[in-house]
């Protein structure tokens, strides 16, 4: 049996294939940040055989790493929404920031409409749903979750030695063909 070049590239794209999954599988554990998590994917370079995990999030790498004192550029304060749905900075929150020039402040009208309903919220004694948080100026550490996946066991380590065999084991079925003799043997 000889196996030919496509069939060689079929069966290193599957298994890679396998094995990137695997990875985002087990790194996701790690990233507590819905939309970070939610983002994460994979890009095969066959040619190297190599699984790259991604994010596209440009602020992903800050969540990761962690970062120095940092603040708002303007005022001193960060501004949130308890329910990330009400925030008009994200779309009803299902688009977050993914490069920098996404990012925008929220307008004087609508941080005057959020304080109105905070205030009526304090008046009927329920918690306001827009916060104004004073920004802190020391570091904070980064969750480090490609990191702490791969030391966790390894990403690859776990699945590599299964999975291979196993996508070895498919392709073989495929391309040898399976002979059955009869044999007598005598005593």
């Amino acid at each position: 049996m000889s196996l030919n070049n496509a069939t060689i590239k079929a069966m290193r794209r599957k298994l890679l294939e396998i094995m990137a999954k695997a990875a985002v599988s087990r790194t996701k554990k790690f990233i507590t940040s819905t939309t970070l998590r939610n983002a994460l994917d994979y890009r095969l370079t066959l040619t190297r055989g190599l699984i790259t995990l991604k994010i596209p999030h440009y602020w992903a790498v800050y969540v990761h790493n962690g970062f120095g004192p940092l603040g708002p550029k303007k005022k001193g304060y960060y501004i949130y929404f308890k329910d990330k749905r009400l925030d008009p900075r994200t779309k009803g929150g299902s688009s977050y920031p993914v490069k920098p020039s996404d990012r925008r402040s929220l307008t004087k009208e609508e941080y005057a409409r959020f304080n109105r309903i905070n205030a009526r919220l304090r008046q009927a004694g329920l918690p306001p749903v827009m916060f104004r948080v004073k920004a802190t100026k020391k570091a904070v550490a980064g969750q480090q979750y490609y990191t702490r996946a791969v030391e966790y066991g390894g990403i690859l380590s776990e699945v590599y030695g299964k999975v291979a065999k196993r996508v070895f084991d498919d392709f073989l079925l495929k391309e040898v063909p399976i002979i059955t003799e009869t044999v007598k043997v005598r005593l």
